[in-house]
């Protein structure tokens, strides 16, 4: 039992070790270490001490409703589909379609 819990625990800490392994490759293939020590530095200095001249972001306030007012409130009626008549060549694909559907059934009813 105790043997099972050590595979498992070993190879939970090799996982972790090599998904650390593959972050850090990949950021300092990005750019060099020293790049990066200097960016954790300036984020580490604005978080301690934000920029005085930087305006609070605006308040927002939220409001009530009840979703049978929302959606009366529905600028736009329809769905989230695309209409189809307004895609580009709309016109040739549907005469294709349409010639596909013929032979269709001209073969059908041959066969």
């Amino acid at each position: 039992m105790s043997e099972g819990i050590a595979v498992i625990a070993l190879t939970t800490i090799v996982l972790v070790a090599l998904a650390i392994a593959v972050v850090v490759a990949v950021a300092v293939s990005r750019r060099p270490a020293s790049s990066w020590q200097e960016r954790l530095r300036e984020q580490t200095a604005l978080l301690r001490d934000p920029e005085p001249d930087a305006e609070p972001p605006a308040r927002v306030t939220p409001s009530e409703t009840t979703l049978s007012d929302l959606l009366a409130t529905d600028e736009h009626g329809g769905n989230a589909y695309v209409d189809p008549r307004a895609i580009p060549g709309f016109d040739r694909l549907e005469s294709v379609a349409q010639t596909v559907r013929a032979g269709e059934r001209q073969s059908s009813r041959r066969g």
